[in-house]
């Protein structure tokens, strides 16, 4: 049995990278394809409101150095905006810029329409199990993790 499911975590971890590859828009279409993992995982957490440094850096897992590094060079391609933090100005505070808003949209967007076109080749009953399955290996996942790689997943950063 602990030999089948090694077997089966070796697959899956395989798997993963590839299906998300897969899911992903092809280079040519993704306005924002040529940005490496991390800026995309940073434009990510910037989709949903504004951040501090500080907790962009929690909740990805990043050192204060390398998120202040990611931040400028997002801003330099003009997809974030940095200013002061209201609450504390030893802060900086970063939100996507309008075109950055726009890319994030247009990606995720793109990104649905293939995860949409991909799961049309299920069975209702097959997609409604796939999503109950991975809802709960993320839970698992989120159990057995540390606070900081349990917020990357619940927020959907690491997966």
């Amino acid at each position: 049995m602990a030999n089948e499911v090694s077997q089966q975590a070796a697959q899956l971890e395989a798997l993963l990278p590839k299906l998300m590859k897969l899911m992903s828009p092809p280079g040519e279409n993704d306005p924002l394809g040529h940005l490496p993992l991390g800026q995309l995982r940073m434009i990510r957490a910037l989709s949903a409101g504004p951040r501090t440094v500080c907790d962009l850096g929690e909740e990805l897992g990043l050192s204060p150095s390398s998120v202040s590094q990611m931040t400028q060079r997002l801003a330099d391609a003009g997809l974030l905006v940095k200013g002061d933090d209201p609450d504390c100005r030893r802060n900086r505070r970063v939100c996507l810029s309008d075109e950055g808003r726009l890319a994030a949209g247009r990606r995720r967007d793109l990104r649905r329409a293939r995860a949409e076109h991909v799961l049309r080749a299920l069975a209702p009953t097959e997609r409604e199990a796939l999503l109950e399955l991975l809802q709960r290996l993320a839970e698992a996942a989120r159990e057995e993790e540390s606070p900081c790689a349990s917020a990357q997943i619940e927020k959907g950063y690491a997966l």
